[in-house]
């Protein structure tokens, strides 16, 4: 239990520490700062969604955000909590209702597919349940690629699977599971793919 209390503290001070150091690195003009730290306790959370979301990007999606608006991570979640980055990713969950191919499309459409999701945001993460098996029975699409299982991946993906497998059902027509477009990017970990039948043209 001890460990575990420490490991939070560590959290909350890391993202205390990365504030701080985004406050002392948000510019020149004294004014701004002070303004920071009087509201700190109600953007404090906000910064903290925001740098979590973050450090939860690949690395090299990390280092491409630092140089594009010459920033540490810190900094970076600072502007976003101002207002003067758009927030870059989303985390989307896998459940009855947000299916994996409800969550594909939440993610490259930056929407909630319907209703159905979390709404996409950039370069997404998606989430299955941990050991779960996803069964796609149906053919989603057949273009440009044939057959496939899932909708075709025109963003920036990274499905984290917690150990599950994504897998053609069982007398389903032949598929392929995944297509990715040259505008995506797609990125598992921890996912077994098994199944699928690439139909060569």
């Amino acid at each position: 239990m001890s460990t575990k209390s420490g490991e939070v503290q560590t959290s909350a001070d890391n993202i205390f520490f990365a504030w701080q150091e985004g406050i002392a690195k948000a510019g020149t003009n004294p004014i701004h700062k002070q303004q920071l730290l009087q509201k700190e306790a109600e953007l404090l959370p906000r910064f903290a969604a925001h740098y979590k979301q973050l450090k939860a990007l690949p690395r090299r999606m990390r280092r491409t955000l630092q140089r594009k608006w010459k920033q540490g991570l810190a900094g970076v979640a600072l502007l976003m909590m101002l207002g003067q980055v758009p927030a870059h990713a989303a985390t989307i969950t896998v459940n009855a209702k947000c299916t994996l191919p409800r969550a594909v499309t939440a993610a490259n459409t930056d929407t909630t597919a319907s209703g159905n999701c979390a709404k996409g945001g950039g370069a997404d993460t998606i989430v299955l349940p941990s050991g779960s098996t996803q069964k796609l029975t149906d053919v989603n699409n057949t273009t440009p690629y044939g057959p496939t299982g899932l909708p075709v991946i025109r963003s920036v993906i990274t499905i984290v699977g917690n150990g599950s497998t994504i897998r053609r059902g069982g007398g389903a027509p032949q598929f392929r599971i995944f297509a990715v477009a040259g505008i995506g990017n797609l990125e598992l970990q921890r996912t077994t793919v098994s199944g699928g039948v690439a139909h060569h043209f």
